[in-house]
């Protein structure tokens, strides 16, 4: 589990210091997500082996998990949204399924 935390704290310094230095793609944003999904994953299933009788919940968290990414994922493109966030007030359409304002594609 500690592992998993500092994975969450390092990706968010590494999505800080992306924007920071003016350093995001669409390829970037692709492959986080990508990563994030598998770590999730990796930790449900983990989860389900070690607690078997919950297997079922936790399968069914993974699948809620990727699908919703997949789903905001598919949106944004759908939008012509990049698939970072942005604390920038601009007056872009397009949210993630958090509600924060994502980055125009340029």
């Amino acid at each position: 589990m500690a592992f998993y935390i500092m994975s969450y704290i390092l990706d968010q310094v590494d999505g800080m210091a992306a924007r920071h230095f003016n350093q995001c793609s669409k390829f970037g944003a692709m492959l986080d997500m990508l990563i994030d999904r598998s770590a999730t994953v990796s930790l449900l299933v983990l989860l389900g082996y070690l607690k078997r009788e919950c297997f079922g919940y936790f399968l069914s968290m993974a699948i809620i998990d990727i699908v919703s990414h997949w789903y905001q994922m598919y949106s944004s493109v759908l939008w012509g949204c990049l698939l970072y966030t942005s604390d920038a007030a601009d007056d872009t359409p397009c949210v993630d399924l958090g509600g924060r304002r994502i980055i125009k594609k340029k």
